[in-house]
């Protein structure tokens, strides 16, 4: 038994010898007239330190004494016992109730009986109805800078402590035991288990990752408090009431399917409309017109597939990306308000802003989108940027685009892996 325990332990496949003691138990075993729920709890083995824990979702799991988990996997329950499975699916152990329902007979004819989690285990069998959203989310790593995103749609990505996308790929599976990550660059599969709600385990490094709010990346270095726009060299503004300025790429155009993309060029334009202040706040109304070129649009003229354009505001002194939301549809303001902390004039501030997206037609303009903003922002404040960037090259770089606006709304302006500053339009508030 012991050595069985060491092989589960280790998590071995015993296709042969485990499957023959699973079949002598069946043929031994009398129901027991049990109900699935009776099984649900902790065992702890009365001539070992380790503990058996069966859960809601058919998962099981068994820890070491020190209240580690040593394994986790799902189990089938046949109605007069439970099998637990191995990671290829075979049965590893066969667990019986006894007439009383407080004594439990593993196929060796080991005895277990009820008992209290372990004390430094927290156990994802205790979770019911994991889903792949309840990983969705930013996931840091306990030793390093660095930190594994997933987004709702089931693609993930690496980043690392400079801000560089490190690799990306699709969610397999999410579960209550953990999950299975896709990795193209290697066409192999990165595994994790579930420890908590919070908290994965690498499986093949044993590092833990928690969850976080998003990832923290510094902002840009400055010298005797220059603002991060004019470190980072980007001093080149378009005036706001000034007309519309070329962006080149600045439009994606794509299918549902993706079977093709298409990128073109956009002029865009910001209009001051109103610039007040009451009670130390300082409030603004402004549009950010996009105008398409219909030699711009795919023959069918904008039916049938996607526009997608991308507009963002930053902070000038920190260079901080405020928003994380593309102008692909018609959007109201009661579904796009944002409120932000920056450092400013030496304390903490807040920039609160709504917008929303219209598209229409206007002119000999193939499409035009409106996206009207109203923002609250300190008395004296004048830092807000209004910035709109090319379009990613392919579908894969619009993936790990859009990926990055849901993980990292305080990235600073030079730090964007899938944006090129230096390409896009600026448009300051001051």
């Amino acid at each position: 038994m012991c050595k069985r325990i060491l092989a589960l332990l280790l998590a071995l496949t015993l296709c042969a010898s485990l499957s023959a003691c699973g079949g002598k138990q069946e043929e031994e075993a009398q129901p027991g007239g049990h109900e699935l729920d009776e099984y649900f709890g902790w065992w702890q083995y009365d001539d070992y330190t380790s503990v058996i824990a069966f859960a809601d979702g058919n998962a099981w799991s068994i820890y070491a004494g020190d209240g580690s988990l040593s394994y986790t996997g799902l189990f089938e329950f046949d109605g007069s016992g439970i099998r637990a499975l191995d990671e290829q699916g075979e049965t590893a152990h066969y667990f019986l109730l006894d007439e009383t329902g407080t004594l439990l007979t593993d196929d060796d004819g080991d005895t277990l009986r009820p008992t209290q989690a372990p004390s430094a285990a927290e156990s994802p069998l205790d979770e019911e109805d994991v889903t792949l959203a309840d990983y969705v989310g930013v996931w840091e790593y306990d030793t390093a800078y660095a930190w594994l995103a997933i987004d709702g749609d089931g693609n993930w990505m690496t980043v690392d402590g400079n801000g560089e996308i490190a690799e990306t790929g699709t969610v397999e599976e999410a579960d209550a035991n953990g999950l299975s990550l896709y990795l193209p660059s290697e066409e192999a599969y990165w595994t994790f288990t579930r420890t908590s709600a919070t908290e994965i385990s690498e499986d093949s490094s044993g590092e833990s990752l928690f969850a976080v709010d998003e990832i923290a990346l510094p902002g840009v270095e400055t010298t005797d408090g220059e603002p991060a726009f004019e470190a980072a060299g980007l001093t080149d503004f378009c005036p706001v009431d000034g007309g519309s300025y070329l962006l080149r790429d600045g439009l994606a155009c794509f299918p549902e399917d993706e079977s093709w993309y298409e990128t073109g060029d956009v002029y865009w334009e910001v209009a001051l409309h109103n610039d007040f202040v009451h009670d130390g706040i300082r409030k603004l109304e402004f549009t950010a017109i996009c105008y398409i070129p219909q030699e711009s649009l795919p023959d069918d003229g904008g039916k049938g597939y996607y526009n997608t354009l991308f507009c963002e505001l930053y902070d000038y002194d920190s260079g901080m990306w405020l928003t994380s939301v593309s102008a692909t549809g018609d959007s109201g303001r009661d579904e796009n308000h944002f409120l932000h902390t920056i450092d400013w004039n030496g304390s903490e501030e807040t920039i609160e802003f709504f917008f929303s997206n219209e598209w229409g037609d206007e002119g000999d303009w193939g499409r035009v989108l409106y996206r009207s903003y109203i923002a609250y922002v300190p008395e004296d404040y004048d830092g807000l940027v209004v910035g709109a960037a090319a379009a990613p090259l392919d579908t894969d770089e619009l993936h790990v685009r859009n990926q990055l606006f849901e993980t990292s709304p305080y990235c600073a302006v030079s730090q964007m892996d899938s944006i090129d500053p230096y390409t896009s339009l600026y448009f300051r508030l001051s």
